[in-house]
This record gives C-alpha cells, sequence and structure tokens, in this order.
C-alpha cells in the first residue's frame, strides 16, 4: 500500500525543519563534529547521498577519528549512484583532501586509510588504494597483534582462508565480530569488502591488498559480505579465484530475516521521525509474488546493472510493497542455494541456523571453529552486535507470510536434508 502523500511530504518536511535547527546550531558552535554527523545522518535518510558525504567529511575533518562519520562514509562510498560526474569529481577531491590530512594528524588510525582508498578507487587510482589498504591492515596488526609485525610480507598478498558469504540480517555482523576475536583469527580491513559484487571485480591484488600479508601457516583471515550469496555468477568467480575456500552461510527464519531488513533499510526515518509503519501490516501477497516474478528477471543483469538499479530504486517514494518485496524475495533461500553447490562440495560450506546463534552463540562457534580447522575460544561475553527493534507484526499477517513461505522452506529442507523447524 502506498504511503499517503500528506505522510510521505510529512516526513521530508520535518527531517528538513530538523536540518535546518541543526544548521542554526552549527552557527553557535561551528567546529562540533557531532552536529555535522547528525546532519549527515538527516541527508541520508533522505537519499541525499552527495549532502550527506559533503556533512560527514566535515564533521571528521574537525574529529579525525570520528568512527561513526567514516562508517557512513564508506557505506555512501559503496552504493551510491552519483547525480553526475562532476559533482563527484569535487567531493572526492575534497574527501582525499580531507584524509590525507587526517593521516598526517593521527596516522594510526587504520580506518582513515580505508576510505582514503575507496576515495582512490573512485578515482580509479586503483595503486593508490591498493597501498592504502595494505596500510590499514598493517596500522591494525601493529595495533591488535604487534607480535605479528615481524611476519608481515611487504613483498606478497594473503589470499582469504573463508567467506562469509550472507545473509544481511542474519547475524553476520556478530558471527564476524566473534569470529575474530579468536587469537588465530586476523581480520579484513572491513567486515565487507563487497569487491566480488560489482562487474569490474577482475583485480585479484586489489581484492587480496583488503588482507593482513601475514605468511604464518598458523593464522586465518577473511571476511564477510552478506550480498554475496544472492548475487548471480559470485559462485562461479569465487571457486575461480580460490577454489579450496570455506564458506560460511547464515540463515534466519525468513519472515523475521525480511521484515528485519526492511526496517533496517529505513532505520534513519524511524530514528528522526518516528515514522508510523503500519502499512506494512496491510501486505498483499499476491502482490509481493507478482513483484518476486519482477525481481528474478531483474537478478539476470549483471552485477553492477542491478546494485545500479537497486539504488536508483531506493531514491524513489516506492510503495511499502515495493520495498517489502525485495526482503521478501531474500528469504527465499532456495532460489539462491543450488548455484553455490553447483560449484562448491558440500564439504566446502557451512550452514548456521541464526537462530542458534542467537540461543546458544558458544555452541555454534564452535562448529564454526571446528570446520575452520580451529581449536574452539568460548569467549567472555557475546554481544549481539547491529540490533535493531521494530515493532511486532499483526499475527494476521506473520499466519499470511507463514503460509506463503511454507512451500519454499519445505523444498530447502528437503533439499538440505535438515529441519531448520521455522514457525
Amino acid at each position: 500500500m502506498n504511503l499517503s502523500s500528506s505522510t510521505s511530504v510529512s516526513s521530508e518536511e520535518q527531517t528538513q525543519a530538523l536540518i535546518k535547527h541543526y544548521q542554526k546550531a552549527l552557527v553557535i558552535k561551528p567546529d562540533s563534529a557531532t552536529i555535522h554527523q547528525d546532519i549527515g545522518n538527516l541527508y541520508q535518510s533522505l537519499f541525499d547521498f552527495e549532502q550527506a558525504v559533503a556533512y560527514y567529511l566535515k564533521a571528521i575533518e574537525l574529529k579525525s577519528d570520528l568512527f561513526p562519520a567514516y562508517y557512513r562514509l564508506k557505506f555512501i562510498l559503496e552504493n551510491t549512484v552519483w547525480s553526475n560526474e562532476y559533482q563527484k569529481g569535487e567531493i572526492i577531491e575534497n574527501g582525499i583532501r580531507v584524509l590525507e590530512k587526517n593521516i598526517i594528524n593521527q596516522p594510526h588510525f587504520f580506518f582513515a586509510y580505508v576510505i582514503l582508498g575507496e576515495l582512490y578507487a573512485q578515482q580509479g587510482k586503483i595503486e593508490k588504494a591498493k597501498d592504502c589498504y595494505q596500510k590499514a591492515s598493517f596500522a591494525q596488526i601493529q595495533r591488535f597483534y604487534p607480535h605479528l609485525s615481524q611476519h608481515w610480507d611487504f613483498t606478497t598478498k594473503r589470499q582469504p582462508d573463508f567467506l562469509v558469504i550472507g545473509l544481511f540480517k542474519c547475524g553476520t555482523t556478530s558471527f564476524y565480530r566473534y569470529l575474530t576475536q579468536h587469537p588465530q583469527v586476523l581480520p579484513a580491513v572491513a567486515k565487507e569488502i563487497r569487491y566480488l559484487s560489482g562487474d569490474t571485480a577482475n583485480d585479484l591484488d586489489y581484492y587480496l591488498s583488503h588482507f593482513p600479508a601475514v605468511s604464518h601457516p598458523n593464522y586465518f583471515t577473511g571476511e564477510a559480505t552478506p550480498r554475496y550469496f544472492i548475487l548471480p555468477n559470485i559462485a562461479q568467480q569465487i571457486k575461480d579465484w580460490f577454489p579450496g575456500i570455506k564458506l560460511i552461510l547464515l540463515l534466519r527464519n525468513p519472515i523475521k530475516r525480511a521484515i528485519s531488513g526492511f526496517y533496517h533499510g529505513n532505520q534513519f526515518s524511524y530514528r528522526y521521525l518516528n515514522k508510523s509503519l503500519n502499512d506494512i501490516r496491510r501486505l498483499d501477497i499476491n502482490f509481493i509474488r507478482e513483484k518476486i516474478f519482477e525481481i528474478k528477471k531483474m537478478q539476470k543483469l549483471s552485477h553492477f546493472q542491478w546494485l545500479k538499479f537497486l539504488a536508483k530504486k531506493s531514491k524513489q517514494n516506492l510503495k511499502i510493497n515495493d520495498e517489502i518485496a525485495f526482503h521478501i524475495a531474500f528469504s527465499l533461500y532456495i532460489n539462491y542455494l543450488p548455484e553455490w553447490f553447483e560449484h562448491f562440495p558440500k564439504e566446502q560450506l557451512l550452514i548456521l541456523k541464526s537462530e542458534d546463534l542467537f540461543t546458544n552463540p558458544a555452541s555454534t562457534m564452535k562448529q564454526a571453529y571446528n570446520f575452520l580447522g580451529l581449536p574452539d575460544h568460548p569467549l567472555n561475553e557475546y554481544r549481539n552486535a547491529n540490533r535493531n527493534s521494530y515493532p511486532d507484526i499483526s499475527l494476521s499477517l506473520y499466519q499470511q507470510l507463514t503460509e506463503f513461505f511454507q512451500p519454499y522452506n519445505q523444498q530447502l529442507e528437503d533439499y538440505l536434508g535438515r529441519k531448520f523447524d521455522w514457525e
């Protein structure tokens, strides 16, 4: 169902009013990195990513270690479809200027190198980007694993030993955080590299520059990009580059994953506007089926075309049903899994149930360690990362979605020969 035009206009007006409010605050406190970051968040909620980038850059220019602003910048740089090349060029040049200055002032803040690498990559300066990622990785090793600095090999690139291929809103952030707390697992420069998601993913050295070049057989490294699972042809590319790699996939109750994904995608609106989403309770499942058919056709596009299509769609005033259709389609796991088994034997792909990770993380991580050939390493605490709260959906909608997913879940269980007991 469409959000009413009055609600949509009202939401945008409220956001613009908040932006004006914060801009007035900047007159009083022009050097407040936090206020610049808050304005960037508001522009991001409006999908005005270019304005958001400008305010995030100003925020980190004022406070060189403001990690949340870096994190948002990384997300935008990876996903934005720029309105024009001239404006893109100006923004990137300004970003490089800010980041280079920050690195001089704070040379050991490794994430600044990561963002600088992203900016150079956007400019097409791939060699400079590779150098930034390796410097980021080395700074990370020096800070958290100083005893391994002597094993850093500047003449080679380290290949990943594992990939967490999916799925978003299934606990991948928590899982990767737990995994990289193992003393023998070294993190990549970022949890999600996403490089394999694009048509230009043909530079193996560029991808490998994101991993620590530690030449020691007792240490493992890898990344976690949840979108890998749903994108076509990536399994083939991973097989070509890393035929012996181990893959880990987390699957969650498809209803909860879809609803959580929908709310997560709109989190900025909820945070600032308390936007009501009761419309989600009035889903038309027949409409969803039609949309999923369209999504299947869309997925035949190349990776880059598909991601570009999604980015453009996100800037439009979508129907609630349009938006939730994407998240429901991504929960039809049986539609994506066979492609992976076409290229990898079952012993190279570990499938974990997200609910097991949530309720018994120690046991679930033990399975993962065993799969990777690592000794068990229980943690003192298992914090749930990237958690978002949202209202319960109605019982009638839950039942409707249960009936919709039932045949797909049954096909998945039959295909894998195991029960998930999603109700």
